[in-house]
């Protein structure tokens, strides 16, 4: 890395830097193999049908997770935007109610 870099990130206070992370899953994901006592079979389900996508998109910063989103679907700027503005932003910067 650059000494540019260095310099930068230095001057930035640790308890001002938020990471955000999003994952996905199928809710119809299944293990392909299973495991048996020796000389045993293994039997299982699987859905029949293809399930359903949820997005996990969530913060961290040094006082902890921030800032869960779960949504059905897929991750999209409008999607992102969202959490962003309407999940993340609030807890980093609460009103004081007036």
């Amino acid at each position: 890395m650059s000494s540019q870099y260095w310099t930068t990130i230095g001057e930035v206070r640790l308890k001002d830097l938020v990471f955000i992370d999003e994952t996905g899953v199928n809710l119809a994901m299944t293990r392909r193999y299973g495991r048996a006592k020796k000389s045993k079979r293994a039997y299982s389900k699987s859905p029949d049908n293809r399930g359903t996508n949820v997005t996990m998109i969530g913060a961290i910063a040094t006082t902890g997770f921030l800032a869960p989103f779960t949504f059905e679907g897929w991750t999209n700027q409008e999607a992102f935007l969202t959490c962003v503005t309407q999940v993340l932003v609030p807890k980093l910067y609460p009103t004081s109610g007036t």
